[in-house]
């Protein structure tokens, strides 16, 4: 036997283990390389997600710094405005009313209680007391 033959035959028995081993090993590989793309494309899709988010917060920042958004407001606040004002207007105008309505009662008070008394001095108290005046005038009750 030769030495060449020798070695063949002991590397033989160790030639199946050897593949086994570099067959694990391309498939480890593999796997890595699976990995490292799909890690890749999540950083890429993140990174799309992170530019339109960049995009919508630049398209919102000169939309509320520019003219359009502040003519807007512009516009909301003069009608707001001009509703209070009308409001305080109406306000003012009912008030009055209802002050001249009070004083046109509080005249008419004294008439009625008077009137009233009038009545029943003359009938002699035979003639009931007019009890609706409380209602009109609860402090001018007896």
């Amino acid at each position: 036997m030769r030495q060449g033959d020798q070695d063949e035959e002991i590397e033989a028995p160790l030639k199946p283990r050897q593949a086994g081993i570099e067959a694990r090993t391309a498939k480890k590989a593999a796997e890595t390389r699976v990995e490292k793309l799909q890690t890749m494309q999540e950083e890429l899709e993140l990174e799309k997600k992170l530019k339109a988010e960049r995009h919508k917060q630049a398209l919102l920042y000169r939309y509320f710094t520019g003219n359009e958004f502040h003519h807007r407001m512009e516009t909301i606040l003069t009608g707001l405005r001009s509703i209070q004002e009308g409001l305080e207007r109406e306000k003012l105008v009912l008030t009055r009313h209802w002050a001249r309505r009070e004083k046109q009662l509080e005249a008419m008070s004294p008439n009625l209680t008077g009137m009233s008394g009038d009545i029943q001095g003359l009938s002699g108290g035979e003639v009931g007391r007019l009890e609706t005046i409380g209602t009109f005038f609860p402090e001018d009750e007896e």
